[in-house]
């Protein structure tokens, strides 16, 4: 499971290195977390992507390039 303490943990992180990350590729098949990233991408520096977990390898070569 996801406790309160390791959802602080990580957003303690994410704070931490928010502008630290050139290009973030999120890799899911749940329309609602595509429709977020489509939503509120815009707030997060540098280039974002969404990726199906189908095409995990074409975002590690994209992530990585």
């Amino acid at each position: 499971g996801y406790d309160a303490e390791e959802m602080w943990e990580d957003t303690k992180l994410g704070l931490r290195t928010f502008t630290s990350y050139d290009r973030i590729a999120v890799i899911t098949d749940a329309t609602w977390m595509r429709r977020a990233v489509a939503a509120f991408g815009w707030m997060i520096p540098g280039e974002v992507r969404v990726f199906h977990v189908s095409a995990l390898d074409a975002a590690r070569t994209w992530i990585t390039g």
